[in-house]
């Protein structure tokens, strides 16, 4: 858990320098890192050793389905998802 922790606040650092928003809430293994920008939210958690990530378009509604899901092995491609998902720019038609 304090491994989880530590990891939640390393990806905390990186995606501050490019999201509007990033904090880590709830608490002990319920932890997790959300993060907004532009319109869109991410939210990563740790299970088991793995990173559980989802995505969505942010709005007021939160039970919203997420646009995407996805399980990761490292902080590395954690941060690399969320990064891409928050900084894509968005689609006009």
């Amino acid at each position: 858990m304090v491994d989880s922790l530590q990891s939640l606040q390393q990806m905390q650092v990186h995606l501050a320098a490019q999201a509007e928003s990033v904090s880590i809430r709830g608490a002990g293994a319920a932890s997790f890192l959300f993060a907004k920008h532009s319109g869109r939210a991410v939210e990563i958690s740790s299970d088991e050793g793995m990173w559980w990530i989802e995505e969505w378009e942010f709005n007021d509604d939160e039970d919203s389905p997420a646009c995407a899901e996805a399980w990761v092995q490292s902080v590395e491609e954690a941060v690399g998802l969320a990064l891409a998902w928050l900084l894509r720019e968005t689609e006009t038609g």
